[in-house]
């Protein structure tokens, strides 16, 4: 299936910028104590609901959000 253009384009600016992107937030979370406390709190209110554990950290950067909840 052929992309839209506007879609390579998008794609494309987001690749070029993607490694210094994770260079700038590589351990931004270590520092702001108040975003792993609620991060924290989500992953305590997952557990808790007795549903699936399973989180989608889609279209959000990195992943970074990601490496605390395991």
């Amino acid at each position: 299936m052929t992309e839209a253009a506007h879609v390579t384009a998008t794609r494309r600016s987001y690749d070029t910028v993607a490694a210094d992107y994770e260079r700038l937030l590589a351990g931004q979370l270590d520092t702001v104590p108040l975003d792993r406390a609620v991060i924290a709190g989500f992953a305590e209110e997952v557990e808790r609901s007795g549903g699936p554990r399973t989180i989608g950290d889609l279209g959000c950067g990195t992943g970074r959000v990601t490496s605390h909840l395991r």
